[in-house]
């Protein structure tokens, strides 16, 4: 495969094409750039993507979601962004679902609003990976699980207890 490199603004026009496309309920397909989801995806993968209806979302998902800030690791406001569901929830009266890159030791809030779509299909090289496939879906709940679990140990292993102030 062959690397280009594209403007902001191209790059920009790309996504809003894509995000345009998902929301018709087209499926896209489009390649990954990033790391926040290694080792399940790598950069290079094509990701295959539908719409999905934002309360049908549920733990081991992949969700797409468009950032509103940046990650200060290269992914900025505006990027468009896979990580995994780790579970759904409502904050300050809003719907939404808690997200995390599988290499991330933090994830974030996603309101339902943003939700665009998720994976359905990781294609790299010859090999195909879906997602739904049963022993795929009871890892990636594993994975959001244990993304929990370290999140709360962390909490409990503060110097402070866990106590802010």
């Amino acid at each position: 495969m062959r690397e280009i490199t594209v403007s902001p603004v191209v790059a920009e026009a790309i996504r809003d094409m894509l995000l345009a496309l998902l929301r018709q309920g087209r499926t896209v397909r489009c390649v990954s750039a990033g790391c926040s989801m290694r080792p399940w995806i790598r950069a290079g993968d094509a990701l295959v993507m539908k719409r999905q209806a934002p309360e049908t979302f549920r733990p081991g998902d992949l969700a797409v979601f468009v950032r509103e800030t940046g990650n200060g690791e290269g992914g900025g406001a505006g990027a468009m962004t896979v990580h995994r569901v780790t579970r759904g929830r409502r904050f300050r009266g809003e719907s939404g679902v808690l997200t995390r890159g599988d290499a991330r030791a933090r994830g974030g809030w996603i309101a339902a609003r943003r939700l665009e779509g998720k994976v359905v299909r990781i294609d790299r090289g010859d090999l195909s990976i879906d997602p739904e496939r049963f022993g795929m879906r009871w890892r990636a709940r594993g994975r959001a699980a244990l993304s929990e679990l370290r999140a709360l140990a962390r909490l409990l292993l503060r110097p402070d207890g866990g106590v802010r102030a």
